[in-house]
């Protein structure tokens, strides 16, 4: 008997974007190195789930940008 395999992958039907549980993960994970935990959410997700990507990398240049500033603004104050 022959078989025949079906494509099956694992892609959700809809791409709602980061439920609240997946953006605090993103968040706290880009806290720690935005650039390199955006890069990787990003390049991960953005194939098959998009909106999620397009969101992490979003949030990774708004953690980005406000460590950016909280660093430069101590230094300035205390530099």
């Amino acid at each position: 008997m022959i078989r025949i395999r079906h494509n099956t992958t694992q892609t959700p039907t809809s791409d709602t974007g980061l439920k609240k549980a997946e953006w605090w993960a993103v968040f706290i994970l880009c806290a720690i190195d935005p650039l390199i935990a955006g890069g990787v959410f990003y390049y991960g997700w953005k194939k098959h789930l998009p909106k999620k990507a397009h969101q992490a990398n979003q949030l990774s240049l708004w953690v980005f940008f406000i460590e950016f500033v909280l660093f430069f603004g101590f230094v300035t104050l205390w530099g």
